[in-house]
């Protein structure tokens, strides 16, 4: 799940990138589990310490899955998609992918807030 270096997000306004990635992030049939992003994370549920630092950071579930000291958005995004999603990543430069980092980066920056 790490991100190729040759690797670039979708470029689109922050704010697109952010309205998609909510839709997305609710949405169950991203994946093939029946799970969306927000069966985990309703109400910033099972977010760690951890999420309130600006990414790349160290996830719990990252490093016990794929052996990851640090992820970026993107990564992290990518191995919700294989795990609990079950399904394949989502391709580097996807504008799904770009939206869900987006919206995963502003939910970051929510929780952080919220948690203070």
């Amino acid at each position: 799940m790490v991100q190729p270096e040759e690797a670039q997000l979708h470029q689109a306004p922050q704010s697109e990138l952010v309205a998609k990635g909510e839709a997305l992030f609710n949405d169950p049939s991203i994946g093939e589990s029946g799970l969306s992003c927000a069966t985990c994370h309703q109400d910033f549920g099972q977010y760690k310490e951890t999420f309130k630092k600006p990414y790349p950071h160290f996830v719990n579930m990252a490093n016990a899955k794929a052996g990851l000291d640090k992820v970026n958005a993107a990564e992290m995004v990518q191995l919700c998609m294989v795990v609990p999603m079950q399904t394949d990543p989502l391709p580097w430069q996807s504008e799904s992918l770009a939206a869900l980092a987006a919206y995963v980066q502003d939910e970051r920056k929510r929780f952080a807030e919220h948690s203070r």
